[in-house]
């Protein structure tokens, strides 16, 4: 029989491999795969969000061919599907634009007495843009969340889809499944000239409007896929962002696109803009052959000749445009037929 001095001994083995036990049980679960969606023909590959509990994030997802060479100043191209598993845990590049957006956060924060470091700012820009970020709390196909779609600001000019108060994670904890865009900026999204093709398929001015439609387009198509409700999609955006999704609104109803709209309800934050003294397409295109003249360029230059001209040196031009211009949708006969102000009416 064991003595009492040996049974203490085998209690304190015990204890001690229940707390061995208990140690290997504290040890850090084994974090979920990463979410996987397939969408638009490719399976995207995201991350779980670090300040939505439960929230899928899938960032930099293409929702159009890149607008380059051949491709700028025209409609935007449907995007080819890529072959195999597609990383979406990375912001794309912004919109190409000058410094001003992230200057402005600058002065914003030294208002509040911090400084530039705090200012959250793009990874970089490129014509190569036309990108999307989806937020959900549910990916599965039957949850049918509603879905919301935020339009950055910025003057038509500067702004991209990830800004440090546009990030989804948030809101998406409340049951939404939210989506930010992007569309071509200042002389890249807003610009016209005589000598771009006017063929009876082929805008020659609104392509930011029309990258905007192309998102809505392929959020309608594919958001099922993340959980949301294609039947259920909320525009909302902010300063010229919200002019932007007004504008495509008005143009849906002069076409008599009323039984089926792309855009269903629109949430207007502080609109940007005109809403009756738009240019119209003769005068737009005055103001790219401005353009051309600021760049030392011949006067009849062709369509080609325009789409060579290197991003960087467009963007420095525009800069020396009169001070009072303003990028914006113009009455173009196609995507605007009048002054919003008359549509409206």
């Amino acid at each position: 029989m064991p003595s009492a001095r040996r049974l203490k001994f085998r209690l304190l083995i015990l204890v001690l491999l229940a707390l061995c036990g208990g140690c290997i049980a504290a040890e850090p679960a084994v974090l979920p795969a990463s979410p996987v969606v397939n969408a638009n023909g490719e399976q995207l590959h995201g991350r779980w969000s670090l300040t939505g509990n439960g929230v899928a994030e899938f960032l930099g997802i293409p929702f159009a061919a890149p607008p380059l060479h051949s491709l700028r100043w025209k409609a935007p191209r449907p995007h080819s599907p890529r072959h195999g598993p597609q990383a979406a845990t990375e912001f794309a590049a912004a919109c190409m634009q000058g410094p001003g957006m992230v200057d402005w956060y600058a002065n914003v924060a030294a208002a509040f007495g911090h400084g530039p470091e705090v200012v959250g700012k793009p990874v970089g820009v490129s014509e190569d843009c036309l990108y999307l970020n989806v937020w959900s709390p549910d990916l599965q196909a039957d949850t049918a969340l509603p879905v919301m779609v935020y339009v950055h600001g910025g003057s038509n000019s500067g702004g991209w889809s990830y800004e440090p108060n546009y990030l989804g994670a948030s809101l998406a904890e409340r049951g939404v499944v939210v989506v930010t865009i992007s569309y071509r900026l200042g002389v890249f999204g807003f610009f016209s000239h005589p000598a771009l093709e006017n063929t009876e398929n082929e805008p020659v001015a609104n392509f930011a409007l029309l990258d905007i439609r192309k998102a809505f387009d392929w959020v309608s198509r594919h958001i099922a896929a993340f959980g949301g409700d294609p039947q259920n999609i909320t525009a909302f955006g902010e300063s010229a962002g919200a002019l932007n999704i007004v504008d495509l609104m008005l143009s849906d109803a002069a076409s008599g696109k009323t039984e089926k709209p792309l855009l269903r309800r629109v949430i207007s934050q502080s609109l940007g803009g005109s809403l009756d003294s738009r240019q119209t397409l003769a005068e737009e295109q005055a103001v790219g052959e401005q353009l051309v003249s600021l760049l030392g360029l011949d006067e009849k230059i062709t369509a080609q000749g325009l789409r060579e001209i290197p991003a960087d040196q467009l963007l420095a031009a525009t800069g020396k445009l009169p001070p009072d211009h303003y990028h914006d949708g113009v009455i173009d006969g196609r995507i605007l037929a009048a002054q919003p102000l008359e549509l409206l009416n």
